[in-house]
């Protein structure tokens, strides 16, 4: 599973700081780092340096292209460095030294682990020797060494007695890159990392690292734009008052059913599949665990469906045994079309036939027990249209409300609503929106409500200043927090 990204200021910006990246968009472009970071386009090698800190290195030409940090004390000895850039002999000597001037690499805890893995088994040897070089030079109390870790043994073991021929090539050193990526990113797994060359995890690893920072940074951007956003829809709510009471009574239901879509299309975008629908499924894709269908909440949706077919598609390529669709009559609503052969088929709930017309012809037929017109080769394209026939009523426009939620669309709108989906209700708020932008053009205003206008927009603007600078404090708040925490251990194990 992904890893919690931290909620606080503080913490956020540590973990930033931890991946070495080229910087946040829009308020957070002041954490910018290393703007000369070597392009990831050849990265072929992942190295690992173990000391409790723990480092991770992307290596590519040579040089390192994308560092982060293994666990919190990684954290802390990463931030504020450079290491993006740097040979492996020069960037292992830095990570040793830091943790000897820190206090992690001590005559109690001297053992320095490097795990280095590459396509290539000459530039891992090179890189291997290079960094253990490095490290020696580091400091003098390390011990240097490039023994698997034991857990990484006993995994790549289990792996190997559970599918011989698969994990056949699969060594400790990229079992550890492969499990980097599945700690960020819950759609690898070892089956297919086991199949992926070092050079492409390695370059999936720094598009991770990006990807990742920028989640972080996102978290931070959200705070304070949910600031601006609440004194931004103050500000509307008092120029919704200069145009009148039948106005603001509008905006006022527009704003809540805006804030009320946005709740539900979250829980519309994650519906679970009824249990008759998930049988079907099963049915269909030929499979007898229904855990296979979950996405990493225990949950079966539209969207862990798809993924599960499309990341086994080879499967269904390679003659693995599925159902047939006709079977199990596509999760029983309504009607559904059907394309076979030429023919153009619906199936109706209500009526065991399949009525069929030849595409070509003004011919109908008519399926029976006695026909015989299926010759059992159907195509993985066949079964993910079954599938999407059966996932349609799951899109998040066909989400049906709840009376809950319609009782507070009624509570909102003062009068019982007509309205049945979630496609219904957006459609009703973008009426809402016309409505309000058409009232702001007919309605006349005086000199001094033009005024009062003008007056809370540069209210607006001058929140908005404040919002940023309160970010920039808070940012600079948390570097000299983390530089801080950096100095203690400098200072208090020289």
């Amino acid at each position: 599973m992904k890893k919690v990204i931290f909620t606080t200021v503080v913490l956020a910006i540590a973990l930033c700081m931890c991946f070495v990246f080229v910087g946040c968009d829009g308020f957070t472009s002041l954490l910018k780092g290393n703007d000369n970071a070597t392009p990831t386009a050849n990265a072929d090698t992942y190295m690992v340096i173990d000391i409790n800190p723990t480092v991770e290195v992307v290596v590519g030409d040579g040089v390192v292209t994308d560092v982060k940090a293994g666990n919190d004390d990684g954290s802390i000895l990463l931030s504020g460095e450079e290491f993006v850039g740097l040979s492996v002999f020069e960037a292992a000597k830095k990570v040793v030294a830091l943790a000897e001037q820190m206090g992690f690499l001590t005559e109690g805890n001297y053992q320095v682990k490097i795990t280095v893995v590459s396509d290539d088994q000459t530039t891992a040897q090179e890189i291997l020797v290079s960094a253990q070089q490095g490290a020696e030079q580091g400091s003098d109390i390390a011990e240097v060494n490039s023994d698997p870790r034991l857990q990484d043994k006993q995994t790549v073991e289990e792996l190997q007695a559970e599918n011989p021929e698969l994990y056949a090539n699969l060594t400790p050193e990229k079992l550890r890159l492969i499990e980097t990526i599945m700690d960020y990113d819950d759609t690898m797994t070892y089956e297919e990392g086991a199949k992926m060359s070092i050079t492409d995890l390695a370059k999936r690893i720094s598009q991770v690292i990006r990807d990742y920072a920028d989640m972080v940074c996102d978290e931070i951007e959200d705070k304070f734009e949910e600031k601006y956003e609440n004194a931004q829809n103050e500000i509307e709510r008092k120029i919704a008052e200069v145009y009148g009471e039948e106005f603001l009574a509008k905006w006022t239901a527009f704003k809540k059913l805006d804030t009320l879509v946005d709740q539900i299309e979250v829980i519309a975008e994650n519906q679970t599949l009824s249990d008759e629908d998930v049988s079907v499924v099963m049915a269909i894709l030929g499979i007898e665990d229904q855990t296979l269908l979950q996405d990493r909440n225990g949950l079966i949706t539209a969207d862990s469906v798809e993924h599960y077919f499309d990341s086994h598609r080879f499967h269904f390529n390679n003659g693995h045994h599925f159902g047939n669709p006709f079977d199990y009559g596509f999760g029983n609503w309504g009607k559904h079309e059907w394309k076979h052969g030429g023919w153009d088929c619906d199936y109706e709930d209500d009526d065991d036939d399949l009525d069929c017309e030849d595409e070509d012809d003004d011919n109908d037929w008519e399926e029976n027990d006695d026909d015989k017109w299926y010759d059992g080769n159907y195509t993985p394209e066949d079964i993910e249209d079954a599938i999407e026939s059966i996932l349609e009523k799951y899109e998040e426009e066909a989400y049906l409300l709840t009376a809950e939620q319609l009782a507070t669309i009624s509570e909102i709108l003062g009068a019982e609503t007509t309205l049945v989906t979630f496609e219904d209700l957006e459609d009703y708020v973008d009426t809402l929106e016309r409505e309000l932008k058409m009232m702001v053009l007919k309605t006349p205003l005086t000199e001094e409500q033009l005024a009062k206008i003008e007056e809370y927009k540069l209210e607006l603007q001058q929140l908005k200043k404040e919002i940023k600078n309160q970010m920039k404090e808070e940012i600079g708040n948390a570097k000299d927090y983390i530089a801080d925490k950096k100095n203690e251990y400098m200072h208090g194990h020289k």
